[in-house]
């Protein structure tokens, strides 16, 4: 088969001012019937366009038409087979015209996989409507093998693959894998393989057209053909964001059909950023921190954050709709799971267009710079926020004007709160209420220069690997910490507990397992999730009021005593 040459990338873009604004769990309407929502003519577009399989649940996506709203989960079902039902426990948009439905399987899956028909759809109960399926039921997890994100950046298109990792390819070279669109019609070279992000040649231009609607996968030595739900699309309708730089992400890559229309490569080069430090964090139930960690954050400077919704069942939309909407908050679908490096490096290079310097927490760590918010320091540079004060003037510290130019990566030591004493969670946040932490740090989180990124994209506990000729600043923790709240109250730290193989409860910190010289964490809860009767003085070995003493000063309301988030 012949392989085709990489052309010239042109812009790709990325619907991020939609996807940011959209809170899909109010967008109902008196219609439920999905079907009515849509022109005759758009129909055809409506369909069960994929399936992921997970041990515990079904994930479907769906064709929609433009400006369909979304419909109640209560109104559909899942059906298997034409004769198996399983009642669906969410539905959201994945992007404006995809939606994604989460259900059970269905109880008697051998017969299912017996049967001729193995087709999945989504039943409306009241019309009892099937919707066309594509998507057919598989004999083993679907997640253990696929390809199910992408990204494109200057030349070629990034690939996020489950099941497949760097470690994997040792045993050939880039030269005996291949990109492929289609079924085989087109296949481009491999420049990079990182961890479970594959980096393809662009096809040539010509064959845009051609390639819109296909999908796009990885051929691997014994592996094969891997699955995929990547799909090479065109960026026709979006012609209103020329100009914006963005990349495309999620489930379809929009290129442009026509390579030889004007675009200013002089504003796609451009090294300008429009924020000087933005937040990543990947969410999972967290919607008592969010107001909190972003109210406050945004008080120390960061400018934009990016927000991965990683199968929350929490109220977390309704806190980003009602009371974040005045933030620059960008807020993503991200049901994959045990993926949160790779998540991350998906955020990293979304942020790349926009952030000069991009800060990788969770939305229960909370950077405490404690050498800018006290003293002289806090005075110098007023035309600085905190966190751009506090950036510019250590790494011209440790390294000189010059020099600063060249640090990629600045680590933050990381103390773990305990519960203090507390048996309810506190109604001032947990930066106020809990005050007593462990006296040694077990972890450092980083504050990244997203350009100086390597291009592999490799991270290990958000700490990612830089290009040559840059360096890493770790910083005393008499200047800057992060202050982990991760060990709440009981009824909040419980959320965490997984059950093990051996049917024992545990917390497994998995971010910290493979990192040189830091001890796995690991503790064993016994045979239920039930409460030590020692849990709130655990973890306590040093009593620490600063950040707790700062927030009231700055965010307390002097008549009322509420906090800003309260």
């Amino acid at each position: 088969m012949a392989m085709h040459e990489v052309g010239q990338c042109v812009l790709l873009l990325d619907n991020i001012s939609f996807m940011g604004s959209v809170s899909s769990t109010n967008k109902f309407v008196q219609n439920d019937n999905l079907i009515q929502q849509c022109e005759v003519e758009e129909k055809k577009h409506l369909f069960v366009q994929d399936i992921v399989t997970f041990q515990d649940e079904v994930l479907l996506f769906i064709r929609s038409c433009k400006g369909a709203f979304l419909p109640r989960k209560e109104d559909y079902e899942c059906i298997f087979g034409g004769t198996q039902k399983t009642k669906i426990h969410a539905i959201g948009f994945k992007e404006p015209e995809l939606i994604y439905v989460k259900c059970l399987h269905p109880k008697d899956t051998i017969s299912l996989h017996v049967a001729q028909n193995q087709l999945v759809s989504l039943l409306h109960t009241k019309s009892q409507y099937q919707l066309e399926t594509m998507a057919q039921y598989p004999k083993r997890p679907s997640w253990e093998s696929l390809v199910y994100e992408a990204l494109v950046r200057k030349g070629g298109i990034l690939l996020f693959v489950q099941g497949y990792h760097d470690g994997q390819s040792k045993g050939f070279d880039l030269s005996q894998m291949r990109c492929v669109f289609g079924n085989m019609e087109v296949m481009t070279w491999i420049r990079m393989v990182g961890h479970e992000v594959v980096q393809c040649e662009m096809p040539h231009p010509s064959l845009y057209n051609s390639l819109i609607g296909k999908k796009i996968s990885i051929k691997l030595p014994k592996m094969g053909l891997l699955p995929s739900i990547v799909y090479f699309e065109s960026f026709m309708t979006m012609k209103s964001l020329i100009n914006e730089n963005i990349l495309q992400y999620a489930n379809h890559i929009m290129v442009n059909p026509n390579p030889s229309g004007t675009i200013n490569k002089q504003d796609l080069n451009s090294t300008k950023k429009k924020y000087f430090i933005c937040a990543c964090s990947m969410i999972q139930n967290q919607a008592r921190f969010l107001k909190e960690w972003i109210m406050y954050h945004s008080y120390l400077g960061i400018e934009r954050w990016y927000l991965y919704d990683n199968n929350s069942v929490d109220e977390f939309e309704e806190v980003l709709s009602e009371s974040l909407l005045q933030f620059n908050v960008t807020h993503h679908i991200w049901p994959w799971r045990n993926v949160e490096e790779t998540c991350m490096s998906h955020c990293a290079l979304r942020a790349q267009h926009e952030c000069e310097w991009v800060m990788f927490t969770h939305v229960d760590e909370f950077l405490y710079p404690i050498n800018y918010i006290y003293g002289n320091k806090r005075v110098m540079y007023n035309n600085y926020s905190i966190l751009e004060r506090f950036i510019k003037m250590e790494t011209e510290r440790v390294w000189g004007a010059k020099g600063a130019n060249h640090v990629a990566e600045i680590r933050l030591h990381c103390f773990d709160y305990g519960p203090s004493g507390l048996t309810q969670p506190p109604e001032e946040g947990v930066m106020v209420g809990y005050t007593c932490r462990m006296k040694t740090p077990k972890r450092h989180k980083s504050i990244v220069r997203v350009d100086a990124l390597s291009d592999s994209l490799l991270n290990v506990v958000h700490h990612f690997s830089i290009k040559p000729n840059f360096r890493t600043l770790t910083l005393h923790q008499s200047i800057a910490v992060i202050n982990h709240y991760k060990y709440q109250v009981w009824d909040v730290f419980k959320s965490k507990l997984r059950r093990s193989k051996m049917g024992t409860y545990i917390i497994i910190d998995p971010k910290v397992e493979h990192i040189e010289g830091v001890e796995d964490v690991r503790t064993r809860f016994g045979i239920g999730p039930i409460e030590p009767l020692d849990w709130p003085d655990r973890f306590c070995q040093l009593v620490d009021f600063g950040l707790h003493n700062f927030t009231l000063h700055t965010f307390q309301h002097p008549h009322t005593h509420q906090l800003l988030w309260q």
